[in-house]
């Protein structure tokens, strides 16, 4: 029985700690890395432009806890931007 018990907290723990990577976005290559309690963003994002015209390329990698880590990727982005 307490076997059962500690394989049950092991298996709890494993999935709240570790995260899922999902596949780059489309947006400069985003990687995005979800688990129940936090999300690690690596931003690879081009926004606005300089005086002649040319993006900027933003590389950072973020880590949001709960409970951040259910926003949007787009909600991410606002909050990052406003820390600018």
């Amino acid at each position: 029985m307490k076997k059962k018990i500690i394989a049950i907290i092991i298996i709890i723990i494993i999935v709240i700690v570790i995260p899922i990577p999902t596949s780059p976005m489309k947006d400069g290559g985003t990687r995005v890395y979800c688990a129940l309690t936090y999300k690690v963003v690596e931003w690879h994002r081009f926004y606005g432009g300089d005086s002649d015209g040319e993006p900027k390329q933003y590389d950072k990698t973020s880590v949001y806890l709960f409970p951040n880590n259910f926003l949007s990727i787009d909600e991410l982005w606002k909050i990052e931007m406003s820390q600018q």
